[in-house]
């Protein structure tokens, strides 16, 4: 049995060795059944068409269960956090010194330049000597209200003693005038005191001679009725009694007079006093608003000339120097020189498109490339977005852009193995990582787009 049946198995062989050793041309022509039973197909071709189908699931698998990151991509340049500070004057003046060069590391308040302000020392000269002036013109009038001017006067402390000996000249001279003035006021009201105790006692004394003419009257008419005085007699006597009595009233209205000019004198001792003493106030308040306003001037002054030595406002390196001429001129707001800090971290400023940022927000992360070291190279920085503006600006290139900062989490980035440390000023593309989305979505969002837009007349 085993043997017929091998002997069938070989005269087969023997039979598909000569089909074989046939030309493949010859099944070309036959039916594709018999064609298949004599060159079958090459199993690898079937290994291919699956592996590709399951390829393909894969692929459809990862599209439906795989997601992109979304990125909103921004330009801009490495700053330091605190800014760099930019040196300017305030106003036109001369170069008198340059004390630090390009690239030299200076610290808060050390002098960056010298320079010459036009009139700052004279003014600042002048002020102090009418502030001098003007505050012991104030110690004078201070003592000219006193009861003893000479004794009450004080100098300001600090007062130049040529200024003083002469104020206290001035002061002696006014108080010498004003003494004599109610001294000559006291005279004038003396001599009345004794003219009225003049008129005073010539009016007892014509009181006593009218008395006694009276009295002599009365005796002459007794003697005139009598016979025995003449009438011519008795009006001598009335005569020199009529002459009394007149001589009574010119006394009485002399005194009268008299009593006038005293109150009129002492009114105008008293009115010069209070006028004098008035004057004297006067001209010690406008001596204090004159102090006052000089102050506030000799400050501002001081201040100009301090601008006359630019000073750095923080510890950091000078960059971009301008200026290189001793005797040169710098104009108002000039950027003279930039004093970068020191140990402050260090912030990309970019600016975000209008497209982008209605998706960014502060604390979102950040990858940032640096345009210095090619990112497929060394790799990115990390970072944070810190802030977005919700003000657009206008730009030249891009248009209407958002400026937003973006905090970088180190200062350097690796070189060959070597931290190369960023330098503010250095142009990155900050790539936000906004959200997150399928790969069938990316896939599809072209078609979604035609879809969106199809069947539509513009």
């Amino acid at each position: 049995m085993k043997l017929k049946t091998f002997c069938a198995a070989w005269a087969d062989r023997l039979r598909n060795a000569g089909d074989r050793a046939r030309p493949d041309s010859s099944y070309e022509f036959l039916p594709g059944h018999l064609e298949i039973l004599h060159r079958p197909a090459s199993p690898w071709a079937r290994g291919v068409a699956l592996s590709l189908a399951l390829l393909l699931l894969l692929a459809l698998v990862w599209a439906i269960v795989g997601r992109l990151d979304i990125h909103a991509s921004a330009a801009g340049q490495v700053i330091a956090s605190s800014r760099s500070k930019v040196i300017q004057p305030l106003e036109q003046a001369e170069v008198v010194a340059i004390r630090v060069g390009d690239g030299q590391r200076v610290k808060a308040g050390q002098v960056l330049l010298d320079l010459k302000l036009v009139g700052a020392g004279a003014d600042t000269v002048r002020l102090h000597e009418q502030l001098a002036f003007n505050q012991l013109e104030k110690s004078r009038f201070l003592a000219l209200l006193a009861n003893d001017p000479i004794a009450a006067f004080v100098p300001p402390d600090g007062a130049d003693p040529a200024q003083v000996a002469n104020t206290r000249l001035h002061l002696a001279d006014e108080w010498q005038v004003l003494r004599a003035r109610m001294q000559d006021l006291e005279s004038e009201i003396q001599v009345n005191t004794a003219n009225q105790q003049a008129t005073v006692r010539d009016l007892d004394s014509l009181d006593k001679v009218h008395t006694n003419v009276a009295t002599r009257m009365n005796s002459l008419r007794k003697l005139e009725e009598q016979g025995m005085v003449s009438r011519v007699g008795l009006l001598e006597k009335d005569k020199e009694q009529l002459d009394i009595e007149q001589r009574q009233v010119q006394q009485s209205a002399q005194q009268k007079v008299l009593r006038a000019q005293e109150l009129n004198l002492a009114d105008r001792k008293r009115t010069y006093l209070a006028q004098t003493r008035r004057d004297y106030a006067d001209k010690l308040t406008q001596a204090n608003n004159a102090i006052i306003d000089l102050q506030q001037k000799l400050a501002k002054a001081v201040e100009r000339q301090d601008l006359q030595s630019l000073r750095s406002p923080v510890d950091g390196v000078v960059q971009q120097l301008a200026v290189h001429t001793v005797g040169g001129v710098v104009t108002p707001a000039q950027v003279l020189m930039i004093v970068v800090p020191d140990a402050t971290e260090l912030e990309a400023e970019v600016n975000l498109l209008n497209q982008d940022v209605g998706f960014t927000v502060p604390g979102q992360p950040v990858a940032v490339k640096v345009d210095a070291f090619p990112y497929s190279r060394y790799g990115t920085v990390p970072a944070t977005l810190s802030f977005v503006s919700h003000d657009a600006v206008k730009d030249e290139r891009l248009g209407y852009v958002f400026p937003a900062r973006v905090r970088l989490t180190q200062d350097y980035i690796m070189v060959d193995g070597r931290r190369m440390p960023l330098q503010p000023g250095m142009s990155v593309v900050a790539e936000v990582k906004t959200d997150t989305r399928r790969v069938i979505d990316y896939l599809l969002s072209p078609v979604r787009e035609y879809q969106a837009t199809a069947m539509r007349e513009r």
